[in-house]
């Protein structure tokens, strides 16, 4: 049982560890669910959130909720919060979207790949990916200490 967590947690910082080192944001333009192309590599505030989730993905689900709680909680400290919706069929992404409200982004046409999702990344205002977190968070007081971290 302790070589298996063992095991697991090796993997998430290497899975953590290759977002900090691969992902750009700078060229990914998902769109919203009404059509229009948001660029991840431009924040309208000094620090961004943006969330990937993918609609198999059960740690998604169960973390949903404390996601768009966390989109209300930031906006009031000045942090922007995106979700994106990625890894499945459009149609099942969309689907899965509208969960997250009109301002949920849609990854069309499948550009995303290859993430541990649910995937939190902090960005700075020109899209420099400064931190990130793989699964979800156990609480949401875990998660705006993380965030409120970077963001200081």
């Amino acid at each position: 049982m302790r070589r298996g967590l063992h095991a697991a947690a090796i993997l998430l910082v290497a899975l953590a560890s290759f977002a900090e080192g691969v992902l750009d944001l700078k060229g990914l333009k998902p769109r919203t669910r009404l059509g229009n192309r948001v660029a991840l590599g431009s924040c309208s505030a000094r620090r961004c959130l943006t969330v990937f989730v993918a609609p198999w993905c059960g740690h998604c689900r169960n973390a949903a909720h404390m996601i768009q709680s966390l989109g209300q909680d930031m906006r009031w400290k000045g942090v922007k919060t995106r979700v994106v919706v990625c890894q499945d069929a459009p149609k099942k992404m969309d689907e899965y979207s509208r969960q997250f409200g009109l301002n949920a982004l849609v990854d069309d046409p499948q550009a995303i790949r290859g993430l541990a999702v649910p995937l939190f990344v902090v960005s700075d205002q020109q899209g420099n990916v400064l931190r990130t977190h793989p699964g979800e968070f156990r609480t949401e007081a875990e998660a705006l200490g993380w965030i409120q971290k970077e963001n200081r």
